[in-house]
C-alpha cells in the first residue's frame, strides 16, 4: 500500500512539474475573432445584402402560403371537390417551394460563411501571432476544448482588435 502511495506521489510531483513548465496559456475562439473584427462585420453585411433578395422572396412565399391556408380553413367545407384538390395542390407546391428555397439559402449561407473565414484566415493568423508574442503566451488552445476558464486567459477580443488595427493601416 505504501508503494502505491509513493508512486502516486511521484506521479503527482512529475505531473505538477510538467504543468509549471507549460508557461502562460491562452484560449481563443477563432470564428468569434473573425466575426467580430471590422473586416468580418463588413463581409457579413455584404453577405446579408446579397441574400436579402432571396429572403424577400421567401417572405413573399410565406405570405402566399398563409393566404392559401386561411382560404382552405375558411372555404374548404363549401368548395367543390375539384377546387378543393387544386387548392390542396397549390398549398403543397408552395410548401415544397419554400422548403427548396430554405435549403438553397442555408447552403449559400454556409458557403458564404466558409468563404469569409478563408478570406480572413491570414489576417486572423497574423493577429493571433502578434497577440501571442505580445502577451508572452506559450500555449494557445481553442476555447471549445476548454471546460472552464477565467476571462483573463481568453484572447479572442484582443485578436479582433489586432485584426482591426492591421486592416486600418
Amino acid at each position: 500500500m505504501k508503494s502505491i502511495i509513493r508512486y502516486a506521489a511521484a506521479f503527482v510531483f512529475l505531473f505538477a512539474s510538467h504543468v509549471s513548465v507549460a508557461g502562460k496559456i491562452a484560449v481563443v475562439e477563432p470564428l468569434e475573432s473573425i466575426a467580430n473584427s471590422n473586416q468580418g462585420l463588413e463581409e457579413q453585411e455584404k453577405m446579408k445584402v446579397a441574400l436579402s433578395k432571396e429572403e424577400t422572396k421567401g417572405l413573399a412565399m410565406q405570405e402566399e402560403l398563409k393566404s392559401l391556408m386561411e382560404k382552405y380553413q375558411k372555404d374548404s367545407a363549401v368548395m367543390a371537390p375539384d377546387a378543393l384538390r387544386n387548392l390542396e395542390k397549390d398549398i403543397e407546391e408552395k410548401q415544397l417551394d419554400m422548403k427548396f428555397l430554405s435549403k438553397k439559402l442555408q447552403k449559400r449561407l454556409q458557403e458564404d460563411s466558409k468563404n469569409i473565414i478563408e478570406k480572413l484566415r491570414p489576417s486572423f493568423q497574423q493577429a493571433m501571432k502578434n497577440v501571442v508574442e505580445a502577451g508572452g503566451y506559450d500555449i494557445v488552445i481553442q476555447r471549445q476544448v476548454v471546460l472552464d476558464l477565467g476571462t483573463s486567459v481568453d484572447i479572442t477580443a484582443q485578436i479582433s482588435e489586432e485584426m482591426n488595427k492591421k486592416a486600418a493601416l
